[in-house]
Order: structure tokens, then C-alpha cells, then sequence
């Protein structure tokens, strides 16, 4: 089966917006230190990186808080379906960025970015290609400079392998503040809150490892997976 292609009605951005894609990144650009009056309103900004399909950006946005969405996905035709999906059930500013995770820097300010979810990302399990992995040092050292001091980056998966190589490939700046492997053993609040692939692979019987990190000043001390 080929792959699906999508409208160019779908897929043209609406500047001022929330909700249409983006799809150019010199309007993506135009928005970097900008954020809070391209969204009309000044609230902590959330990105989730590799968005997929949407599930889990349309139940944050469904809840009333003072919090703009930003969901990023190279893949179009994942970006026409999540932008559907979220804007039957938002009730908070968002916007969707069709786009690689390497350009983030060009469009976000240092530490405009409070709060980042890494949700199940490939594990690319082949070691040629590693410099994919969205959890790699090169990539958390990305997420840092986007994040301000205490700033979090919030991380999913379900694979043992990929969560403790998170661990171990930590910048000196992110703390974990909390992490284990059964995410949903612990009555954690965001648990209701799921991807499409975490309800497939919980269904079929795999735990879920989580991390929460925390951009402090300073360097900080080696952590451990422990499980």
C-alpha cells in the first residue's frame, strides 16, 4: 500500500490560526520568542515531539488550563490527522509543526519552551542508527537549551533499552526528579492521559517506563536506571 498522501488544502498553514499546520519554516521562524502573541495569549508553552497522530496533545488541550500546545511531526499526513483530532476536542490554543526536531532551536528562544513530552520515540534499535534516536545525548542537550531552569522534560516508553539509555546519555543540567519502569503502578496523575501506541502496548500486556527531568543550574550526578 502506498503512502497516504495528503490535501494541499490541509496542508497550507493560516498564520494567525491555532490549530492549522504549519508546513513552512520561515513562518515557523517568524514566530521564535514570539509564541505567546501568535497564540493571542501568554501561558506556559508544552511541546510534544513526535507528536504521531494526536491522541495524547488532544486530551492535554481538551482540559482547561492555562497552558499553549505546540505538537511537532515530520510526517504530514500524521499532522492532518492530529490536527483533526485536536481541534474537535480543544479547548486550549495549539498548533501543529510539521517539521524535523533538529530545527527546534531555530524556532524556539532558549527556555521559551516550559515543558517538553518525549512519548514512546523509535528506539531505532539498530546501532547504525543511533544518531536518530530522540533520546540521545545530542537530542537532550536540544531539549535542554529549549527549556528554562526548571523546566521539564517528561519521557515514555516501552522499551526497557530505550529508557535506560535516557538515563545514561543525561547532559550535565537534567535532574531526574522522578523515573521507574510501571508508570501506571504508581497512580501518577497523568496517567489518563495516553498515546495510541501506549493503550496498544499496554493492552497487550507491556509495562511503561517513564522519566521526569528537571533543567537545573548546575551539572548533576550520574543516574541509574535501577530496574
Amino acid at each position: 500500500m502506498g503512502r497516504s498522501r495528503v490535501k494541499g488544502s490541509l496542508k497550507r498553514a493560516v498564520y494567525d490560526h491555532p490549530g492549522e499546520i504549519l508546513t513552512d519554516s520561515g513562518q515557523m521562524r517568524q514566530r521564535r520568542g514570539r509564541w505567546a502573541e501568535a497564540f493571542g495569549e501568554a501561558a506556559p508553552l508544552h511541546l510534544e515531539v513526535g507528536m504521531g497522530r494526536g491522541r495524547f496533545l488532544a486530551e492535554l488541550a481538551a482540559r482547561d488550563e492555562p497552558v499553549n500546545y505546540v505538537g511537532v511531526e515530520i510526517k504530514p499526513d500524521r499532522c492532518v490527522t492530529a490536527r483533526e483530532k485536536i481541534r474537535r476536542r480543544a479547548r486550549r490554543p495549539f498548533v501543529v509543526l510539521n517539521a524535523a526536531v533538529e530545527i527546534l532551536p531555530q524556532l524556539f528562544l532558549p527556555g521559551e519552551v516550559q515543558r517538553i513530552y518525549l512519548n514512546f520515540p523509535d528506539p531505532w534499535p539498530s546501532y547504525v542508527y543511533r544518531g536518530r534516536r530522540l533520546f540521545n545525548t545530542a537530542f537532550l542537550r536540544l531539549y535542554q537549551g529549549l527549556l528554562p531552569v526548571g523546566g521539564e522534560l517528561w519521557f515514555r516508553s516501552d522499551q526497557a533499552a530505550c529508557y535506560e539509555e535516557l538515563l545514561a546519555s543525561l547532559p550535565p543540567r537534567l535532574r531526574v526528579e522522578e523515573h521507574g519502569c510501571d508508570f501506571h503502578a504508581g497512580g501518577h496523575e497523568f496517567t489518563i492521559f495516553q498515546t495510541e501506541y501506549e493503550r496498544r502496548y499496554r493492552a497487550a500486556g507491556a509495562t511503561i517506563h517513564h522519566a521526569r527531568l528537571v533543567k537545573t543550574g548546575s551539572g548533576i550526578l550520574e543516574i541509574r536506571a535501577g530496574c
